[in-house]
Protein backbone atom coordinates (compact mmCIF):
# COMPACT_ATOMS: atom_id res chain seq x y z
CA UNK A 1 0.00 0.00 0.00
CA UNK A 2 2.09 2.38 0.95
CA UNK A 3 4.49 1.69 -2.35
CA UNK A 4 1.16 2.71 -4.50
CA UNK A 5 0.49 5.52 -2.49
CA UNK A 6 4.24 6.65 -3.40
CA UNK A 7 4.13 5.61 -6.82
CA UNK A 8 0.47 7.60 -7.18
CA UNK A 9 1.84 10.97 -5.65
CA UNK A 10 4.98 10.82 -8.00
CA UNK A 11 3.02 10.20 -11.15
CA UNK A 12 0.60 13.41 -9.75
CA UNK A 13 3.93 15.23 -9.22
CA UNK A 14 5.23 14.18 -13.09
CA UNK A 15 1.19 15.81 -14.59
CA UNK A 16 2.17 19.05 -12.19
CA UNK A 17 5.04 19.49 -13.75
CA UNK A 18 4.15 18.70 -16.95
CA UNK A 19 1.54 21.29 -16.80
CA UNK A 20 3.29 24.12 -15.50
CA UNK A 21 6.39 23.05 -17.77
CA UNK A 22 2.88 23.05 -21.12
CA UNK A 23 1.16 25.98 -19.93
CA UNK A 24 3.22 28.26 -17.90
CA UNK A 25 0.86 31.56 -18.57
CA UNK A 26 -1.95 29.75 -16.40
CA UNK A 27 0.06 27.52 -13.78
CA UNK A 28 2.85 29.01 -11.98
CA UNK A 29 3.81 27.64 -8.08
CA UNK A 30 5.20 30.68 -6.68
CA UNK A 31 2.61 33.10 -8.58
CA UNK A 32 -0.70 31.05 -8.94
CA UNK A 33 -3.54 32.52 -11.34
CA UNK A 34 -7.10 31.35 -10.53
CA UNK A 35 -7.89 28.23 -13.09
CA UNK A 36 -11.27 28.63 -15.42
CA UNK A 37 -13.62 26.06 -13.72
CA UNK A 38 -13.46 22.35 -15.56
CA UNK A 39 -10.01 23.38 -17.14
CA UNK A 40 -8.85 19.70 -17.24
CA UNK A 41 -11.53 19.36 -20.27
CA UNK A 42 -9.20 21.90 -21.73
CA UNK A 43 -6.44 19.73 -20.99
CA UNK A 44 -7.44 16.53 -22.26
CA UNK A 45 -8.51 18.37 -25.52
CA UNK A 46 -5.07 19.24 -26.36
CA UNK A 47 -3.18 15.89 -24.77
CA UNK A 48 -0.92 14.26 -26.24
CA UNK A 49 -0.71 10.45 -27.08
CA UNK A 50 1.95 9.42 -25.12
CA UNK A 51 2.62 10.70 -21.71
CA UNK A 52 4.02 9.04 -18.59
CA UNK A 53 1.30 9.65 -16.64
CA UNK A 54 -3.06 9.07 -16.87
CA UNK A 55 -5.49 11.28 -17.03
CA UNK A 56 -6.22 10.61 -13.10
CA UNK A 57 -2.90 11.65 -12.32
CA UNK A 58 -3.74 14.99 -14.13
CA UNK A 59 -6.82 15.42 -12.47
CA UNK A 60 -5.20 14.66 -9.14
CA UNK A 61 -2.55 17.26 -10.00
CA UNK A 62 -4.98 19.89 -10.75
CA UNK A 63 -6.29 19.13 -6.86
CA UNK A 64 -3.36 19.40 -5.65
CA UNK A 65 -2.15 22.90 -6.76
CA UNK A 66 -5.92 24.30 -6.24
CA UNK A 67 -5.68 22.61 -2.71
CA UNK A 68 -2.56 25.20 -1.76
CA UNK A 69 -2.85 28.36 0.43
CA UNK A 70 -1.65 30.39 -2.04
CA UNK A 71 -3.64 29.29 -4.75
CA UNK A 72 -6.59 30.13 -2.35
CA UNK A 73 -5.08 33.90 -1.81
CA UNK A 74 -4.86 34.18 -5.26
CA UNK A 75 -8.88 33.27 -5.67
CA UNK A 76 -9.41 35.78 -2.60
CA UNK A 77 -6.97 38.30 -4.50
CA UNK A 78 -7.95 38.29 -8.21
CA UNK A 79 -11.67 39.01 -10.31
CA UNK A 80 -11.10 36.63 -12.85
CA UNK A 81 -10.21 33.06 -13.95
CA UNK A 82 -7.59 32.52 -16.58
CA UNK A 83 -7.33 29.93 -19.22
CA UNK A 84 -4.69 27.77 -20.50
CA UNK A 85 -3.17 30.76 -22.37
CA UNK A 86 -3.53 32.50 -19.56
CA UNK A 87 -6.13 34.82 -20.59
CA UNK A 88 -8.93 36.23 -18.31
CA UNK A 89 -11.97 33.96 -18.86
CA UNK A 90 -14.54 34.09 -16.56
CA UNK A 91 -15.12 36.14 -13.28
CA UNK A 92 -14.47 34.70 -9.74
CA UNK A 93 -18.25 34.64 -7.90
CA UNK A 94 -17.71 35.96 -4.47
CA UNK A 95 -19.19 32.90 -2.85
CA UNK A 96 -15.65 30.65 -4.31
CA UNK A 97 -13.96 33.87 -2.85
CA UNK A 98 -15.34 33.20 0.40
CA UNK A 99 -14.74 29.60 0.29
CA UNK A 100 -11.47 30.15 -0.08
CA UNK A 101 -10.88 32.64 2.68
CA UNK A 102 -13.06 30.11 5.06
CA UNK A 103 -10.19 27.24 3.61
CA UNK A 104 -7.40 29.76 4.56
CA UNK A 105 -8.78 30.38 8.15
CA UNK A 106 -8.93 26.47 8.38
CA UNK A 107 -5.36 25.80 7.16
CA UNK A 108 -3.93 28.31 9.31
CA UNK A 109 -5.77 27.04 12.54
CA UNK A 110 -4.13 23.49 11.65
CA UNK A 111 -1.32 24.88 10.92
CA UNK A 112 -1.30 26.39 14.63
CA UNK A 113 -2.51 23.23 15.95
CA UNK A 114 0.31 21.25 14.40
CA UNK A 115 2.47 23.80 16.58
CA UNK A 116 1.55 23.59 19.50
CA UNK A 117 1.28 19.93 19.34
CA UNK A 118 4.78 19.79 18.29
CA UNK A 119 5.66 22.68 21.37
CA UNK A 120 3.45 20.07 23.88
CA UNK A 121 5.67 17.19 22.34
CA UNK A 122 9.12 18.69 22.93
CA UNK A 123 8.61 20.11 26.20
CA UNK A 124 7.51 16.59 27.23
CA UNK A 125 11.15 15.09 25.78
CA UNK A 126 12.81 17.62 27.70
CA UNK A 127 10.86 17.20 31.12
CA UNK A 128 11.63 13.17 30.65
CA UNK A 129 15.47 13.53 29.51
CA UNK A 130 15.68 15.86 33.16
CA UNK A 131 14.09 12.74 35.17
CA UNK A 132 16.55 10.61 33.62
CA UNK A 133 19.56 9.87 36.10
CA UNK A 134 22.96 9.34 34.96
Amino acid sequence: QPEAKRKRFLQMKLALDWLIDTYPLCFNKNEPKPLKRRIEKDVFAELPEELPFSRLSIREAIAYYTRSPKYRQALIDNSHRYDLQGEEIEEILPKHQQLAQDQLIKFSERQKARAGTKKQLSKNQQIRSKKIPD
